[in-house]
């Protein structure tokens, strides 16, 4: 819980900026010395001012930092961490010296740097992420729900079982298990009617870790999880118990997978972020997405055809400006049946818009020679999914094999009514590519993959 009383003498840096007279800021300086018993540090002066003093000739008896030529705030912040080194940033600046995203800004590198931030009504605690993995670790986080990290992440933990490298996945979602469950997806198969058999027992059987068991046929570690704080770690989880667990299993590398927006709360060798290229900039420019994409080592985005060209670019922008470099590469999704469909007519359903459903329902039509012959983007709408297979089913020349996606109500509704009517279900994968002519990712994944174990081996 958020600890609003601080404990006294504290190693604090204080934030300022030039619209406030000197005698003002002394006597805030004395209020939080006396008030409040912080044991202040040093100053540093953020962005431009009339009235910010000249070095040596400040009122208080505090050393101060001002901003160089071409300095960023960033930079500027920064430079106060390392020479002050503070156990607390309080922030005292306002507006319009610091607007909020650039306040924003300053919160999310100094929570990401392990820096509490508070100002006059806020304490923010960065997040406690542990380190108690034995074993290389890869952590692939999202910014937004959907946006493709089951799909990165089943493909990735697939391409290194290819490799020789034998993944075990540890997963938390919403509808996990109220204590970590292991599912050996190498040496068992996952089925609709074991599928159903699970939703008909009250868990969800749609899980993540199922999912990635099912189409990567690995290990993987179901773990339940819920709320998330203001940098995405999550108020309460078991992902803690279930790495454990995993430190005990025969692997050579444990893949963490995050949950909407949240993060697992564990320290890994590497982080991938998937983004949607649908996101709104400004959830990229709060304090939560700039937390993720410092915490990033590479940047997947994801959606391509559902997002205006507009957007993408201003995400990409903003990317750049922040992290400069940073490997960023574009993915779409391709369907990827887990089971024949070869010429038999089909009910498609999926959580993809209309507009994406139809572009694969084509891709299916052609590569797989199949013959859909109804389609729902309903999977997450009960009701409006339960009416769209009614209306297939009573179609003259009906749908024989369900295609489904394994998310939502794909199990206990769609899977359900199919094997009802004594038709067969196939579960769909999204498999991600590179968005180009030559598709780089395998490639790419490997080499973070290898550089997890690498950093690993170094500690």
């Amino acid at each position: 819980m958020i600890k609003l009383q601080l404990p006294p003498n504290l190693r604090t840096l204080i934030l300022v900026d030039g619209s406030y007279r000197p005698d003002t800021i002394k006597g805030a300086l004395e209020s939080l010395t006396v008030d409040e018993q912080y044991l202040i540090s040093g100053l540093v002066y953020l962005g431009e001012g009339d009235l910010i003093p000249q070095p040596g000739e400040e009122l208080w008896g505090n050393l101060t930092l001002y901003p160089q030529e071409g300095e960023s705030l960033i930079e500027v912040l920064e430079r106060g961490l390392t020479t002050f080194n503070p156990q607390i940033v309080v922030d005292l600046t306002s507006r319009p010296k610091i607007d909020w995203g650039s306040r924003m800004m300053l919160a999310s590198r100094a929570l990401f740097l392990g820096f509490p931030f508070v100002g006059s009504d806020f304490a923010l605690y960065p997040p406690q992420l542990e380190q108690i993995s034995q074993k290389p670790s890869l952590s692939i986080i999202a910014l937004g729900k959907r946006a493709g990290k089951t799909a990165l992440t089943a493909h990735t933990a697939r391409l290194l079982k290819e490799e020789g490298i034998n993944p075990v996945v540890i997963t938390m979602s919403r509808g996990g298990p109220s204590f970590p469950e292991i599912f050996f997806g190498g040496e068992e198969m996952l089925t609709p009617h074991m599928l159903l058999q699970i939703a008909e027992s009250g868990r969800h059987a749609c899980a993540d870790y199922l999912e990635n068991a099912l189409f990567a046929q690995v290990t993987t570690i179901g773990c339940r999880r819920a709320g998330e704080g203001i940098c995405g770690v999550p108020f309460k989880s078991i992902v803690v118990d279930g790495a454990l667990q995993a430190n005990d299993l025969p692997a050579d590398i444990l893949i963490f997978e995050g949950s909407g927006i949240s993060i697992p709360p564990i320290r890994c060798d590497r982080t991938i972020l998937v983004l949607p290229a649908t996101l709104p900039l400004r959830e990229l420019e709060d304090i939560c997405g700039m937390y993720h994409l410092w915490s990033a080592d590479m940047v997947f985005i994801t959606h391509l055809q559902s997002a205006k060209p507009k957007n993408l670019r201003s995400l990409i922008n903003f990317i750049r400006e922040l992290l400069g470099e940073i490997h960023i590469m574009k993915l779409e999704l391709e369907p990827h049946p887990f089971g024949d469909i070869k010429s038999k007519p089909i009910f498609l359903a999926s959580t993809a818009p209309q507009e994406v459903l139809s572009s694969h329902k084509k891709l299916l039509n052609e590569k797989y020679k199949c013959k859909i012959v109804a389609t729902s983007s309903h999977l997450s709408d009960q009701e409006a999914l339960i009416k769209d297979i009614e209306e297939a089913l009573g179609l003259p020349h009906p749908p024989q094999v369900l295609l489904t996606e394994l998310k939502a109500h794909a199990v206990d509704t769609a899977t359900r009514i199919f094997l009802e009517a004594d038709r067969e279900v196939v579960y769909l994968d999204n498999r991600p590519c590179q968005a180009a002519k030559v598709d780089r990712l395998p490639k790419t994944l490997l080499e973070i993959a290898k550089q997890a174990i690498d950093s690993f081996s170094g500690r």
